[in-house]
C-alpha cells in the first residue's frame, strides 16, 4: 500500500494534479508492482484557502469513487481519520514476501 501526500495548496507554484501524475509515472518507471499497489490519497494543507480550489480540480480528474483524505499536518485536522483508514487497509492486505529494493 502507498500513501500519497499531495500538497493541495499548490505551494511554490506547483500544481497538485501534475504532482500526482508525475508521481505515478515515476512509480511505473521504477516498478510495475509499485504502480499496481493500493493507493491512499491524502490532500494536505487543507487549512489554506487555495487548497479548496485545487481539491475541486483534483477530484474532477480522479477516477470516480476514489477516497481522498483531507488533512492539515499543521493543525492535525483529519489525521485521526487517515490513520484509522490506513490501519483498516493494512489489515486487508494479503501477507506477502515481496520487497522493493532500497532506492
Amino acid at each position: 500500500m502507498l500513501i500519497h501526500l499531495i500538497d493541495m495548496a499548490g505551494t511554490d507554484g506547483r500544481n497538485p494534479d501534475d504532482d500526482f501524475v508525475k508521481l505515478n509515472n515515476e512509480l511505473g518507471k521504477y516498478s510495475d508492482s509499485l504502480k499496481k499497489k493500493r493507493q491512499i490519497i491524502v490532500a494536505n494543507k487543507m487549512d489554506m484557502p487555495e487548497a479548496l480550489v485545487y481539491l475541486k480540480r483534483f477530484k474532477a480528474r480522479c477516477e470516480r469513487g476514489i477516497k481522498i483524505y483531507k488533512i492539515s499536518a499543521l493543525t492535525g485536522n483529519g489525521l485521526e481519520d487517515l490513520l484509522k483508514a490506513a490501519a483498516k487497509e493494512l489489515k486487508r492486505l494479503p501477507k506477502t514476501t515481496e520487497q522493493v529494493a532500497d532506492v
